[in-house]
């Protein structure tokens, strides 16, 4: 009997779960077969190649997946993949969003480059405003905002799923940033700037719900206290990466929600 084929469209705290590093035993419960990793969703749903090179400051592990976005082939690499469950978070949009390149949009990934200034300097947006550079920052119901941009880029993604694929279930994975982490020796301890960590998580919160609004979705909740960072997570400390007992959680939500 074949397992359930999994795509996911998300970042760390979606695409760690189906790694060995961090759940030695997801293969016996699921097929892997299409990852969209750190890419906001109007650059997902763009299916124009974006000539410019990749900067050569990008770093080696983020290389591929900057490739596969500038590509503008990510949405007919998941619909091709025939994923029977779509696991999909919105850390992209709320934490980069987007700015232009070529006049297409693409990520503002700026943890891909080897420092912030090397991002800076090879968008060359500094001071540029939405429709150039935005990223979510909570409802808005204007016709000229990021909102109505990824209301836009979510109602064309669910129709390319939908339309190849209408049996698959789309999960969304409300994951949210830590206010704490936990340390090497056990202590827990505040992340700084808290009150922007808290403000982007109202803003996911906003966006997830946009999101259920549109689709006919299952969706992956977390007690406050599995939200909690750690020192010695594999990637390195973040406010999303988080302790063994939130992977063991996906898990268990995945069980409930999609029988996984």
């Amino acid at each position: 009997m074949s397992l359930p084929r999994v795509a996911v469209v998300g970042s760390c705290m979606s695409r760690d779960p189906f790694n060995r590093i961090f759940v030695p035993s997801y293969k016996s419960r699921a097929e892997l077969v299409s990852s969209v990793y750190q890419t906001a969703l109007p650059s997902l749903v763009r299916e124009t190649e974006i000539e410019t090179d990749i900067s050569k400051d990008i770093l080696s592990n983020h290389s591929k997946f900057i490739q596969q976005e500038f590509s503008g082939k990510n949405l007919d690499r998941l619909v091709s993949s025939k994923p029977d469950v779509l696991v999909v978070d919105f850390y992209a949009d709320v934490h980069f969003g987007v700015t232009t390149v070529d006049r297409q949009y693409v990520t503002r990934n700026h943890m891909a480059f080897t420092a912030l200034k090397a991002a800076d300097e090879y968008f060359g947006d500094e001071g540029n405003k939405f429709p150039d550079r935005g990223r979510f920052d909570g409802y808005n119901d204007s016709r000229y905002s990021y909102c109505q941009l990824v209301k836009n880029s979510i109602e064309m993604f669910i129709k390319r799923i939908k339309e190849n694929n209408p049996e698959t279930l789309i999960v969304i994975n409300s994951a949210r940033f830590a206010n704490s982490y936990t340390s090497n020796d056990n202590s827990e301890i505040v992340f700084p700037k808290i009150d922007r960590l808290n403000q982007k998580n109202k803003y996911w919160e906003e966006l997830d719900n946009i999101f259920m609004e549109t689709t006919n979705c299952e969706r992956l909740v977390y007690p406050d206290i599995l939200l909690k960072g750690s020192e010695s997570n594999p990637w390195g400390l973040n406010p999303v990466h988080y302790g063994h007992d939130y992977y063991d959680h996906f898990w268990k939500e995945m069980a409930r929600v999609a029988s996984l």
